[in-house]
C-alpha cells in the first residue's frame, strides 16, 4: 500500500506499530480523520489523489491512540515523526517534552517539597538539573490531547567514506538491541553473589524463571489507563478504599474503637498495644498498589501464560466485573460491590489451595525495577509491602462489619461487631496462618530489619582537597555552596528588613543572644523564648508600626483611611512572610547541622500549643532546632528526639 510517488512524499505506515504518519505535519493520523486532516491541512492536494490516499488508507490496519503501547526503552527515531529535545527523569525513566512538566512531575511522584529546597528556583538551576533529569530525545506519535513521548535516538550517522565500518556498527546496534530483550528475562544463576538472603528469602528468582519481568510490569501498570472499561475499575478501587477508611473512622464515631486495636494486631488471640492509624501521607500510594492489582486481574485472568492462577471463584467475580464495566451507563455501586468482593476473594486464598495466590505473584512482579533490570532492594520494596498489608486490613474490616449492618446489632444476640471482625481475622489477618496476609506480613518485617541493618552507600563524597563535592556522581565547588547559602541568608535578611519590618535598610542590627535565659521545660500552652522579653507583643507592634508610619508609601499601601488595613497590602505582605520563611527554612537546613526530613522541618513549632511543645529553643547563646516527629513514627508509633 501507499504506492503511488505522490501519496509516499505525505504519508508513511509504519508496520512495527501500526500507525499511519504524516510527513508534512510530523505525527500520526488517527483513524477515521485521514480525510479530514487532508482536507484541512493539505488544501493543494486534488480531490481525486485525496480519496485514493483516504482508500488505501482504510485498507491499513491502523491502531488508535488508546491502544499503542508507547516504547518505554530507548528505540531508534522513527522516521517522519518530529524530534523534540525533552528530559528524562533518572528516577523513574519518565519522558517530558519540558523542564517545567518534569518540574510538576518530581513535586508529585518523588515529594518534592521546600523543605528539601527544591521549590527554591536557584536551587533547582545550580544542582538538580543533570543529577534528578537529563535531557533526552523525545518523539510522540500524536498531537494535542494524545501528546505523549517516548525516549528515542538519533539515527547512526552512515560512515560514507567506508561502508564496512557502517555495516558492522549498525549490526553491532541491532546486536545490542537483541541483547537488551533478554535482560530482563530472568535466568538461572551464574554465581553465588546472584542469590543474595534477600532473593533467596523472596524466592522471586525461582517464581519468575525464564519469563521476561519486563512485559510482566506492564500487566501492572495503574499510571496510564488509557482503556475507558480498566479506567473505572481504577476509579472503583480508589472510591472502595476511601469507603473502607470512612468505615474506619466510623469505628471511633460509634465508640468500638476496641476494634482499631484488633485491626492492627497480627495475634489471634490478643489485640495489638497500639490502634490502627490512617496513613495520613502514604494513603494514595495505598491506593494505588491495589488498584495496580484489581487492573492486573482483569488483564491476565484468562491469559495461562503469564503464570498467575486464580481460582474459579476469583475468574467468576472478575468476569461479572468486565461485564459491569462494559455496559453503557456505568452502575458504580454495583461495580464497587464486585471490586470488594474481588479484593476478599484475593485476600482470603489459602496457602492449601491447588491454585497459588495471585497476591503474592503480583507483589512478586513489582519487586522487579524494569528501569534498572534488577530486583528491589529492601529499602525500596517494603512500602509495596506496607500498602498490601493496610489495603487488606480495612478490606476485610469492611467486609465482616458492614457499615450497613452497624445499626442492627444486637448485644443481646451474643454476635457483637468485634466478635464478627474477630472470627474473620484470626483466620485471614494474623501472623503464621498460611494466608497472602500472613506472607506479606513476615516479609515486611523481614525486609525492615534488613534495610535497617544494611550499610548504604555514600552519596556524598569530597575530593581529597576538600574543594569539591559529589553528590550521586555529580559535583559541585564547596566554596560556591558557601556563596549560595551565604546568599541566600543575605536575601532572607533583607525581606525581613525591608518588607516585614518596613526599614530602608537591607541588614538588621544583631542582637546579644547570651542574654536570652530560655528554659524548655516551661509547657503553658503559647510560651516561647520572646516571653523573656517584658511586654514583648506590644513593643513589637510599636516598632513595626513606628516604621510603617515612618514609610509614607507603605503606609498609604496598607493603611486605609479609616484605619482598617487594606486586603491586597495584607496580601502582599503575606506574600512576603512565606518568601521569608521559605528562605528560613533553607538556611536551617544548611548551616543547623543535620537536618531533618520534610515532614520534620514542615512541622517545626516556635512556640507551645495544646498538644504539642515547641520545636526552637534559645540556649548558651545559640538557636536549637530539637524535632519530635520521624519518618517511622507511623509505623511504630513513637516519638524520638533529636537534635538540630
Amino acid at each position: 500500500m501507499m504506492d503511488t510517488e505522490e501519496v509516499k512524499n505525505i504519508l508513511c505506515y509504519n508496520s512495527e506499530f501500526k500507525v499511519l504518519i504524516c510527513l508534512g505535519c510530523q505525527h500520526c493520523l488517527i483513524p477515521g480523520g485521514i480525510n479530514r486532516h487532508l482536507r484541512d491541512h493539505h488544501g493543494s492536494i486534488a480531490i481525486d489523489t485525496r480519496k485514493q490516499m483516504v482508500e488505501q488508507a482504510e485498507q491499513l490496519e491502523i491502531m488508535k491512540p488508546e491502544e499503542i503501547r508507547l516504547p518505554s526503552n530507548e528505540i531508534e527515531a522513527i522516521e517522519g515523526l518530529k524530534v523534540v529535545k525533552g528530559v528524562r527523569c533518572t528516577a523513574c525513566g519518565a519522558v517530558y517534552g519540558t523542564v517545567g512538566s518534569m518540574k510538576t512531575h518530581c513535586w508529585h511522584s518523588h515529594s518534592w517539597v521546600q523543605s528539601k529546597g527544591f521549590s527554591s528556583m536557584q536551587l533547582t538551576e545550580l544542582i538538580s538539573i543533570g543529577s534528578i533529569w537529563q535531557e533526552q530525545n523525545l518523539q510522540s506519535f500524536y498531537i494535542a490531547k494524545h501528546l505523549k513521548y517516548f525516549p528515542i535516538r538519533e539515527k547512526m550517522d552512515g560512515y560514507l567514506d567506508d561502508p564496512d565500518i557502517d555495516w558492522l556498527l549498525r549490526k553491532g546496534l541491532g546486536v545490542d538491541e537483541e541483547r537488551s530483550k533478554l535482560d530482563h528475562i530472568v535466568k538461572q544463576n551464574e554465581g553465588r553473589g546472584e542469590n543474595s538472603p534477600w532473593l533467596s528469602r523472596t524466592g522471586w528468582k525461582s517464581m519468575f524463571m525464564g519469563r521476561d519481568m519486563a512485559k510482566l510490569i506492564e500487566y501492572t501498570n495503574g499510571d496510564d489507563v488509557t482503556d475507558t472499561e480498566l479506567f473505572e475499575v481504577k476509579k472503583s478501587v480508589e472510591r472502595m478504599i476511601d469507603s473502607c477508611m470512612y468505615r474506619v473512622e466510623d469505628l471511633d464515631t460509634r465508640g468500638w474503637t476496641e476494634l482499631r486495636f484488633w485491626l492492627r494486631s497480627y495475634s489471634p488471640s490478643a489485640p495489638h498495644e497500639k490502634p490502627f492509624r490512617k496513613p495520613v501521607t502514604e494513603l494514595k500510594k495505598y491506593k494505588d498498589i491495589w488498584a495496580r492489582l484489581i487492573l492486573f486481574c482483569c488483564r491476565v485472568s484468562e491469559m495461562d501464560e503469564v503464570g498467575a492462577e486464580f481460582l474459579d471463584c476469583q475468574r467468576g467475580i472478575i468476569s461479572k466485573l468486565q461485564d459491569a464495566i462494559s455496559n453503557e451507563g456505568v452502575d458504580e455501586c454495583a461495580v464497587d460491590h464486585l471490586t470488594l468482593k474481588l479484593s476478599v476473594s484475593l485476600i482470603k486464598h489459602s496457602d492449601f489451595e491447588i491454585q497459588k495466590s495471585v497476591v503474592k505473584y503480583f507483589a512478586g512482579i513489582l519487586g522487579y525495577n524494569v528501569r534498572e533490570g534488577r530486583w528491589k532492594r529492601p529499602n525500596h520494596y517494603t512500602r509495596i509491602l506496607s500498602g498490601l498489608q493496610f489495603c487488606m486490613r480495612v478490606i476485610l474490616l469492611e467486609d465482616s462489619v458492614p457499615i450497613e449492618k452497624r445499626d442492627h446489632y444486637q448485644h443481646e444476640s451474643g454476635i457483637t461487631p468485634l466478635k464478627a471482625f474477630r472470627m474473620v481475622h484470626e483466620e485471614w489477618l494474623v501472623d503464621g496462618a498460611g494466608t497472602p496476609y500472613s506472607w506479606v506480613h513476615k516479609l515486611l518485617n523481614y525486609g525492615m530489619t534488613v534495610a535497617k541493618d544494611a550499610t548504604g552507600a555514600d552519596r556524598v563524597r569530597f575530593s581529597a582537597d576538600k574543594q569539591h563535592c559529589y553528590f550521586d556522581g555529580h559535583g559541585f565547588k564547596v566554596e560556591e555552596w558557601k556563596h549560595m547559602t551565604r546568599d541566600i541568608v543575605r536575601a532572607m535578611e533583607k525581606v525581613l528588613s525591608r518588607d516585614l519590618l518596613f526599614r530602608d535598610e537591607d541588614t538588621i542590627a544583631p542582637i546579644n543572644p547570651n542574654n536570652l535565659v530560655d528554659n524548655e521545660y516551661v509547657h503553658e500552652n503559647g510560651h516561647y523564648f520572646a516571653y523573656l522579653l517584658p511586654d514583648h507583643r506590644q513593643r513589637a507592634r510599636k516598632v513595626v508600626l513606628e516604621a510603617l508610619k515612618q514609610s509614607r508609601r507603605e503606609w498609604h499601601n496598607l493603611v486605609r483611611t479609616d484605619g482598617t488595613f487594606d486586603p491586597d497590602g495584607v496580601a502582599r505582605y503575606d506574600k512576603s512572610v512565606s518568601e521569608f520563611l521559605e528562605l528560613l527554612l533553607l538556611t536551617i537546613n544548611w548551616t543547623c547541622g543535620q537536618t531533618g526530613r520534610d515532614t520534620e522541618m514542615l512541622c517545626l513549632l516556635y512556640r507551645n500549643k495544646m498538644s504539642a511543645d515547641r520545636n526552637i529553643f534559645v540556649q548558651d547563646g545559640q538557636i536549637m532546632i530539637v524535632t519530635g516527629y520521624h519518618k517511622s513514627q507511623a509505623v511504630i508509633d513513637d516519638i524520638k528526639v533529636m537534635n538540630c
